[in-house]
């Protein structure tokens, strides 16, 4: 249904996009004129023909196209499900401004209560954004989605709660959760727009909201998840970059993925880091940095407006151990350094941590030969590697089944 409210003549146009979204993949209707004040209802059934064979349009986003002033065109999509009997009356809106691209819906899944939830980008260039859904013992948290032009994303409740599919940290909603406020905000890009769709089948009832918030939380501060890490040798481990939130209601949302722009360590002969993987190089210590950025947006006027792109630091550290001891029956040479001779073991690899920081050699019964600490020594023989691992001060390997320890003493 589409009526045009302005003093001009305009011309409608329908357009449909498939909702994995392509600025360039779209069909138009054909356009219907309207006089001033004027009130005409176009159907759909004419696009059944061009999209024969394109599943790909099986689900779209409907766009009107206005020849006239903004604001000078509404309208309201009405429909009907020939399998329930449900109908649906959704209201279409001019975009106009950025408004607030955000949403606080409610959900409901009580009885057989449905709460699906669609996210369109409305613009020509990616935009992503955060959900997360709130009830009592949540949240729900997703890490930043990136929509494509024209795309939507749709978000079935009942489907997440019953599938138990689980949020970025692996949470779910559990069965007994029947409802809550689902909460999405834009981050980067254009605009977006969103609403609720909430169903009962036994009732006979179909309801739909498009509630806005003030302005997107802006961002409060950032980590390193887990702040202090460790890892072996030529090993790697995660230590992602995380973001928080606040609204101008002093709610909290995150931790989610933060935007990290640059990333490195300390000391690259220690450690690496790319703003997600640590990488162990050498013994020691260091710490981890990312810069991270993130939009600042300001209410204007009831508008909100991109004030621009901010920038943080967040710091983390990581410590290198060495190799650990496998456990298994090893094979043990004699092996020289300096005046003194020790007993070292082959074949060892990483399987079992080591409780300290790697000391290779164990002191002679005499005292004379040195302690060698902090650092992992590798010899060979026979082209097999040699690794030492430490225990309680005493260099020291396990033997199968892994419940004994034998001191290496020098000869």
């Amino acid at each position: 249904m589409l009526r045009n409210t302005g003093t001009q003549s305009l011309l409608a146009t329908p357009r449909l996009r498939p909702a994995q979204g392509n600025e360039n993949d779209f069909i138009d209707l054909g356009g219907t004129s309207l006089a001033p004040g004027e009130i005409k209802s176009v159907t759909l059934d004419s696009i059944s023909a061009g999209t024969q064979g394109r599943s790909d349009f099986d689900k779209v986003s409907i766009e009107v196209m206005n020849s006239g002033d903004k604001g000078s065109l509404i309208a309201a999509l009405n429909g009907v499900d020939e399998s329930t009997g449900l109908t649906y009356d959704v209201p279409l809106r001019d975009i106009g401004n950025l408004r607030n691209s955000t949403g606080a819906y409610p959900w409901r899944l009580d009885r057989d209560v449905s709460t699906i939830v669609s996210i369109t980008n409305v613009t020509s260039v990616p935009t992503d954004f955060v959900v997360q859904i709130n009830f009592p013992g949540g949240p729900y948290l997703l890490d930043p989605h990136k929509l494509a032009p024209g795309a939507t994303a749709t978000y079935d409740l009942r489907k997440i709660r019953d599938q138990q599919i689980p949020d970025r940290a692996g949470h779910t909603i559990p069965t007994s959760v029947n409802g809550g406020q689902f909460r999405w905000f834009i981050r980067f890009g254009g605009r977006l727009i969103g609403r609720a769709e909430m169903l009962s089948v036994s009732s006979g009832i179909s309801s739909s909201y498009s509630c806005g918030t003030p302005c997107p939380p802006h961002y409060d501060h950032g980590e390193m998840n887990p702040d202090d890490t460790e890892v072996i040798i030529s090993d790697s481990t995660g230590q992602a970059v995380v973001e928080y939130d606040v609204d101008s209601y002093n709610n909290q949302y995150g931790p989610y993925s933060a935007s990290v722009v640059s990333a490195w360590s300390g000391d690259t002969d220690i450690a690496t880091y790319d703003g997600a993987t640590v990488g162990g190089v050498s013994m020691g210590e260091t710490g981890t940095a990312a810069q991270v950025e993130y939009p600042l947006y300001v209410n204007w006027e009831g508008d909100c407006d991109l004030y621009g792109t901010n920038y943080d630091y967040v710091n983390g550290s990581v410590a290198v151990k060495g190799a650990s001891i496998l456990c298994h029956r090893l094979d043990a040479y004699n092996i020289s350094t300096g005046d003194c001779e020790y007993k070292a073991i082959v074949g060892c690899a990483a399987h079992v941590s080591c409780p300290n920081s790697g000391i290779v050699l164990a002191r002679s019964s005499g005292g004379q030969c040195p302690l060698y600490a902090q650092e992992i020594r590798k010899y060979s023989k026979d082209g097999n590697g040699v690794v030492f691992c430490d225990s309680g001060g005493i260099a020291r390997f396990s033997d199968t089944p892994c419940n004994s320890c034998f001191d290496l003493e020098a000869r």
